[in-house]
């Protein structure tokens, strides 16, 4: 199983300080085996993420468009209180919870500010473009969510890939809420990393 290595060593050296509480190295373990699972999760679900994403065009337009469904969901959410801090504690937590996870140290480094920048895009655009005119915002947000499946599906799989999507076999809430960082370690993993792609 998939270690987080700070927390593997720090709980090791907690045993051994004897000015350690007992309290203290449970937490350090719980921590250590949380982590653990989740990494170990993350990685299962980035492996059949990879199975029906080798085409490198397809890899490409998915790092895009995966995006710009998180971006039109957010936008067809109300303008109120409520509704922007839901947004902003979504974007922070899943993307906090993706940089522990992620398989590429640079998929760590990015995943937050990426879940960031597409909430900041989503306030400018709401805001400033859309002068907060929630019809205009329901309506592009639509263009933009069925423009962007239309891409990932009919182009990026149908054509290029010669495919099906993969959540036709298998959907989980989990694989849809780590979706952006799931196409964004495949993008570092094909084009930077240099995995062998077709």
């Amino acid at each position: 199983m998939v270690k987080l290595p700070i927390l593997q060593v720090y709980s090791k050296k907690a045993f051994k300080h004897q000015g350690i509480s007992t309290l203290n190295r449970l937490i350090f373990m719980y921590y250590d085996k949380v982590w653990s699972i989740e990494i170990q999760r993350y990685a299962n679900e980035f492996e059949y993420y990879e199975r029906y994403h080798q085409n490198w065009k397809n890899v490409a337009i998915h790092t895009f468009s995966i995006p710009l469904e998180l971006l039109s969901v957010l936008m067809i959410m109300p303008s109120s209180n409520t509704f922007n801090t839901i947004a902003l504690l979504y974007c922070i937590l899943i993307g906090t919870y993706c940089s522990f996870v992620c398989k590429s140290h640079l998929g760590k480094l990015l995943s937050l500010p990426l879940h960031c920048m597409i909430l900041i895009l989503n306030f400018i655009i709401k805001f400033y473009c859309l002068e907060n005119n929630y019809i205009y915002a329901f309506t592009v947000a639509i263009i933009i969510h069925l423009s962007s499946w239309f891409i990932q599906v009919i182009i990026g799989h149908f054509y290029f890939e010669r495919n099906v999507p993969g959540m036709t076999n298998k959907l989980t809430f989990y694989s849809v809420i780590i979706s952006n960082s799931l196409a964004l370690d495949s993008f570092i993993s094909h084009f930077i990393e240099k995995r062998p792609i077709r």
